[in-house]
């Protein structure tokens, strides 16, 4: 009796080892690949850094963050006007909704993709600016509502109602948008087991003050 219990004691501390292992691999392996991500500035670039994610998504299946990336460099390469934009956005719709399943999925990050997949959206072709206005700002508020100390819907929200039709947008709005995210942005500590990427949005908000 007692050696099955030292057996299943063994078993159990071998187990907790493994997992504890495979955890630190997995965040070297994210780490790394973040600093690529960072250092990014072409479609080639960011190509790279898809591919890879999309691989990391595949060897570690039971973690988010792989998907998540994936769809943000496919959205990435849109906004760059690649010739391939419908593929890239179909692929980052389905990756979106293959999040939803994520239990351990931070839903304002979820939601926080999503508002910018309608914005690539509109981007893409402003003609369907009318359809996916709503849903752009509807997602970005979801998002704020779930964690309202994520910058990153604060900031693109901001950004993109300066986008909109001088009669739509409010400097007001956008100005304190902007505020709003920068103190966010500086609460913030990287990491990569989180999102933390859109600060560089800020310095393309033009307020009226500046």
């Amino acid at each position: 009796m007692r050696t099955t219990f030292l057996s299943l004691l063994l078993l159990g501390l071998l187990a907790l080892t493994a997992g504890a292992s495979d955890a630190s691999g997995y965040e070297d392996v994210m780490r790394a690949e973040l600093a690529r991500l960072d250092s990014a500035a072409q479609p080639a670039d960011y190509l790279q850094c898809r591919n890879r994610f999309e691989r990391m998504a595949q060897m570690y299946a039971g973690q988010w963050l792989p998907v998540y990336y994936t769809a943000y460099c496919d959205l990435q390469m849109t906004y760059m006007k690649q010739p391939n934009v419908p593929a890239l956005l179909q692929d980052a719709k389905a990756l979106l909704e293959k999040l939803e399943a994520f239990d351990e999925a931070d839903p304002s990050e979820v939601q926080t993709l999503w508002g910018y997949y309608y914005m690539a959206l509109i981007a893409t072709d402003p003609s369907t600016g009318q359809t996916y206005f709503m849903q752009t700002i509807s997602s970005y508020e979801k998002a704020m509502k779930l964690n309202p100390a994520n910058p990153r819907p604060v900031c693109l929200l901001a950004f993109f109602r300066q986008q909109l039709p001088p009669a739509m947008r409010s400097g007001r709005d956008i100005a304190e948008g902007k505020q709003k995210a920068e103190a966010l942005f500086r609460q913030e500590t990287p990491s990569p087991l989180k999102p933390y990427w859109g600060a560089y949005f800020l310095q393309m908000i033009r307020t009226e003050n500046n």
